[in-house]
């Protein structure tokens, strides 16, 4: 039952993880192109 609710846990936190991840990475991409122009 433990590695269930563990693995439902991981299972729960992956969204929120990649969303941050993702958003993380926009910003880097963002601030290079911003560099780039000016």
């Amino acid at each position: 039952m433990v590695p269930t609710t563990q693995h439902t846990r991981i299972k729960k936190l992956d969204p929120m993880i990649l969303s941050s991840f993702i958003f993380s990475a926009l910003e880097k991409i963002t601030i290079c192109e911003n560099d780039s122009i000016y």
